[in-house]
């Protein structure tokens, strides 16, 4: 088997193993497909998602760092990237990097969503809540996308957007526990 099939072959492998909920065992063969290939953003990125999934971020670290400016050049790549930076507290530069995605696509909702909260955790509230209007925009009927987007109004003390967002959400999710409990908290 030639360098290129065995590295495919290993990457289609730790997929398999990874989505059967066998980290341990994927990570094997994504380390296996990147000693064929270091220079591939792909094979770091899988071992550094499932590092991260391990408990083990600062390894996924490791494992992104070199590959930084090719990361870059790709949205997942940087979002895999930011995603890490934020685990482990490195705000400047997971948001240079959630910045860095959104210029690729500024439609990528998990950079989106993650850029938003940080920056509602910054107290930057009006940045977080037009970022989670975009991502409500975007995903209509994803109920996590109008829950983070309540849970921010509400947290920058904006109960009529707030009141608002969630008389909507209940129209599209009528009679969710999450809204309703939401509801109550805006009319408080």
């Amino acid at each position: 088997m030639t360098d290129t099939r065995t590295f495919t072959a290993l990457m289609d492998q730790g997929t398999a193993l990874h989505a059967a909920g066998r980290a341990a065992q994927a990570l094997i063969q994504f380390e296996q497909a990147r000693a064929i290939d270091p220079a591939n953003t792909r094979a770091a990125s899988a071992c550094a998602t499932v590092l991260s999934e391990l408990g083990q971020p600062q390894a996924a670290m490791q494992v992104l760092q070199p590959l930084r400016a090719e990361l870059m050049q790709d949205a997942d790549g940087a979002t895999n990237y930011a995603i890490i930076a934020e685990t482990l507290g490195h705000t400047d530069d997971a948001i240079l990097a959630y910045t860095q995605v959104l210029a690729l696509d500024p439609c990528h909702l998990r950079a989106l969503n993650n850029r938003a909260l940080m920056s509602a955790q910054a107290g930057d509230w009006n940045v977080a809540i037009d970022g989670l209007n975009q991502c409500r925009d975007l995903q209509p009927d994803n109920p996590a996308a109008w829950l983070n987007l309540a849970d921010i109004q509400i947290g920058a003390r904006n109960f009529a957007d707030a009141r608002q967002t969630v008389h909507l959400a209940l129209a599209r999710f009528p009679g969710a526990p999450a809204f309703l409990m939401r509801q109550a908290i805006t009319l408080a």
